[in-house]
């Protein structure tokens, strides 16, 4: 084999492991994203159902309106700390407080993956990372 097609072999050989690890560190790093979503998701869901327990607890008896009004706070609240766009859907996927105000009481038509669906079966939070991503305010 002539030092020519030793040094070809070896550049190629070089770059197909090169590639390799690169895909490899894409897809861990995709994986990382996607368990850091996912924990946060959690995270916001518990800050979410302390605030409504808390208030059903320690005050008296509200209205809905005045619930909802209270829970759309909380929602704003968070978006500013957090800089995320948050929606609350009850089981029918009736939007309860949004980030997106004139969205409140209608429908959520954007459930890809039937990430809402999944997570009013079995309780646990999911996270949408085309609608959960940072707001561009």
């Amino acid at each position: 084999m002539k030092i020519s097609q030793k040094l070809i072999s070896g550049i190629l050989g070089m770059a197909t492991i090169s590639v390799i690890v690169g895909a490899i560190s894409a897809h861990q790093q995709l994986k990382m994203a996607k368990y850091l979503a996912q924990q946060e998701a959690e995270e916001v869901a518990g800050l979410l159902g302390y605030f409504v327990s808390h208030e059903l607890e320690d005050h008296e008896l509200r209205s809905r309106e005045k619930i909802l009004a209270h829970l759309q706070e909380h929602v704003e609240s968070l978006h500013k700390q957090r800089q995320r766009d948050l929606e609350i859907v009850d089981r029918n996927k009736i939007i309860l407080a949004d980030v997106v105000a004139e969205d409140i009481g209608t429908r959520l038509d954007h459930d890809h993956n039937n990430e809402v669906g999944k997570t009013i079966q079995d309780g646990i939070a999911v996270i949408s990372l085309v609608r959960y991503s940072s707001s561009s305010e």
